[in-house]
């Protein structure tokens, strides 16, 4: 099976991604999953600068809080791999979400290089529960969404997508 997958998060000491939303849904599918997880460690273990960027990356990008989260952190490992565990193929859009979704799936495909454009230039569906009342926030679930209608309609058909 093949699934599309976005993920939001923050970055902590070395660089280190640490996944707050991440939506999955596969292409044939309608529903995405959605999975936020809570924080793996408290916010003031963080260092000045990269508390300036949680708190930049909640009011002004993802706007998820650091503090929120359904699922615990622990279970990131296992969540994605059970929810992958048929997954033929996995797109994502980015270099850096490759790298981080590797150890989930040995066959991602980036879309950034068969040609998908900006998700900004995408038709952008509705946000999920998360982000309901905020309309320019990113949003995995609206990612997933439409990354898969461009894949549906222009890479598996090759059709060029009209305006």
């Amino acid at each position: 099976m093949a699934y599309v997958i976005d993920v939001q998060g923050f970055k902590s000491y070395g660089n280190k991604f640490i996944f707050k939303e991440v939506a999955l849904i596969s292409l044939t599918e309608k529903v995405p999953s959605v999975y936020l997880f809570k924080p793996h460690h408290a916010f003031m273990r963080h260092s000045p600068t990269n508390r300036a960027s949680v708190r930049w990356l909640e009011n002004n990008y993802h706007r998820l809080k650091w503090s929120r989260g359904d699922i615990d952190y622990s279970e990131l490992d296992i969540t994605l791999l059970r929810a992958l565990r048929d997954a033929q193929s996995v797109y994502v859009k980015g270099a850096d979400k490759v790298q981080w979704l590797r150890k989930y799936s040995s066959e991602i495909i980036d879309l950034e290089t068969v040609g998908c454009p900006a998700l900004n230039k995408l038709r952008r569906l509705p946000a999920c529960a998360h982000h309901s009342l905020i309309i320019d926030a990113e949003c995995a679930v609206s990612n997933v969404l439409a990354l898969k209608q461009w894949i549906n309609d222009v890479l598996l058909t090759r059709r060029v997508p009209t305006e």
